[in-house]
């Protein structure tokens, strides 16, 4: 129990650290705090963590009661009871530090993907303050300026802005700021007020690499030349009080989950490349020997994170030889199930055209004139609603796909059936007309593979890679194969060239 004096000093610190973020504390509030940071390790950076989740919580006045239930939140609420929740990058909590109040809170606009060029001096501002503001935190770089809370003790580090190195030649100073390099061979300090020459050929180096644009902490003088000469050089310590984003768990739930998965584990794949046969023999012998320890009863593991590249460098280089045209199938996001079906939107597509820039969004039906060769494909399960439609039974001695080829050709439609079979946006129909006909007809449905020519159209149906089979078609000569991969797992397939009837 603190005595009368500690307990004091303690409440005239808090009120203090309060009143300059903007927040007031009811006498309850203020006793609870009192108690609760008695015997803490550090004492400072827990108020500091109830003052920036009062201040993201818009709450200028706490009561008993409201901290006790902000105490709860910090410990953990709003249960996750799967175990796992994935944070998308663009739904991380955007905050920004205000170096008046001290305290980070909610930025008041949404951040933009094309936004203004100050935004850009906005970031490394940014930058500074959180790592300025987390090292003033630390106990080296923190000082004592109250006595009722067991505190920093022992040798106090003061920061020194670099303009307030002016006039202090030959005196130990530390200094935080941006590690630059204005000319080849030349270093320079930065922060927001001022940049100093940097001489670091003889400082001593804390673990870690120092690249260009890193904040740096220096020890050291400023030398008569202007150049400040580090004796000592490293890195603000770790920690951080700004959420992590998402919704914080359950503690109960949270120690009942982790009860629940003693022996749990997370796999981490990177490198999955997709087009590669020996990666994907790796990746089914792993998920083979997980499915016999799932068998054997050893719980398989909860968490499985796969990391790119997709495609391996052989790929990369196959795929910069080529145009890749992606046309999205029935069930991908879009408008519905009604055609025409826009191209797939670029946000799910970012890796994939990084990887691959030469690539091509297609719509679905598409055109492709492709030399002087014209094309058009469409992505549909059309013979299964060409046949579910039909009033009447096909004549016999035709494959179900010269029966789908004709009916398209003959309507000069992609898709003759009903609205309610296939909904199609009334305005855009003239998208799915086939009037002149093209040199080719590329019908791509799941539906085993098949070719034909009607009228000199040559058409096409590579069916499902899933079952190993693609079709191949030379614009110049106009002669259409399907081709099979041959293989488990192996990509370069063995064309079987097929007659075309």
């Amino acid at each position: 129990m603190a005595s009368g004096e500690e307990s004091r000093a303690t409440r005239v610190w808090l009120q203090k650290q309060f009143r300059t973020s903007g927040l007031q504390l009811d006498p309850g509030a203020l006793s609870y705090l009192v108690d609760a940071v008695q015997g803490l390790h550090d004492p400072e950076e827990y108020i500091h963590r109830i003052m920036d989740e009062a201040s993201a919580g818009a709450q200028r006045r706490l009561t008993l009661e409201s901290l006790e239930g902000l105490v709860r939140r910090l410990d953990g609420a709003r249960a996750q009871t799967s175990g796992t929740q994935v944070i998308p990058a663009f739904q991380t909590p955007v905050l920004e530090y205000d170096p008046i109040r001290k305290q980070f809170h909610a930025s008041p606009a949404p951040p933009r993907l094309f936004p203004e060029a100050k935004s850009k001096i906005a970031l490394y501002v940014n930058r500074y303050h959180l790592v300025h503001q987390r090292l003033r935190r630390n106990r080296l770089f923190r000082p004592t300026h109250w006595a009722g809370v067991a505190g920093a003790q022992g040798q106090e580090c003061e920061l020194t802005e670099l303009k307030a190195l002016l006039g202090l030649v030959g005196q130990s100073k530390y200094v935080l700021g941006f590690l630059s390099q204005p000319r080849e061979g030349e270093y320079a300090l930065e922060d927001l007020s001022a940049r100093l020459p940097l001489d670091i050929q003889d400082a001593e180096r804390t673990p870690g690499l120092f690249t260009e644009n890193s904040i740096v902490v220096a020890e050291g003088q400023l030398q008569p030349s202007g150049r400040f000469k580090a004796v000592a050089l490293g890195t603000a310590p770790p920690g951080g009080l700004v959420t992590f984003g998402g919704s914080e768990p359950d503690a109960k739930e949270a120690a009942a989950w982790d009860a629940s998965h003693p022996d749990d584990a997370t796999l981490l794949l990177s490198d999955v490349w997709l087009d590669d046969a020996c990666a994907m023999a790796n990746l089914e012998a792993l998920l083979a020997t997980l499915a016999e320890a799932d068998a054997s009863s050893q719980p398989p593991p909860s968490l499985i994170v796969l990391c790119g590249d997709f495609l391996s460098p052989a790929g990369r280089r196959a795929v910069e030889k080529s145009t890749l045209v992606l046309v999205p199938g029935p069930e991908d996001v879009g408008l519905g199930r009604a055609l025409p079906h826009p191209g797939l939107p670029r946000a799910v597509l970012q890796g994939l055209l990084s990887a691959a820039p030469n690539t091509i969004v297609g719509s679905n039906p598409c055109r492709l004139r492709h030399g002087s060769c014209e094309l058009v494909v469409l992505r549909s399960n059309l013979q299964c609603l060409l046949r579910g439609t039909a009033v009447v039974p096909p004549m016999p001695g035709s494959t179900p796909f010269q029966h789908a080829v004709a009916s398209v050709a003959q309507q000069s439609h992609l898709c003759p059936v009903p609205l309610e079979v296939q909904p199609i946006h009334w305005e855009h129909d003239r998208a799915l007309w086939l009037y002149p006909l093209p040199h080719a007809l590329f019908l791509a449905d799941s539906a085993p593979a098949g070719h034909h020519v009607y009228d000199s159209c040559v058409s096409l149906n590579p069916g499902s890679l899933v079952q190993g089979t693609y079709c191949s078609f030379n614009p110049v000569t106009r002669l259409g194969k399907v081709c099979s991969v041959q293989g488990k797992g192996e990509w370069q397939s063995q064309e079987a060239a097929v007659e075309m009837d």
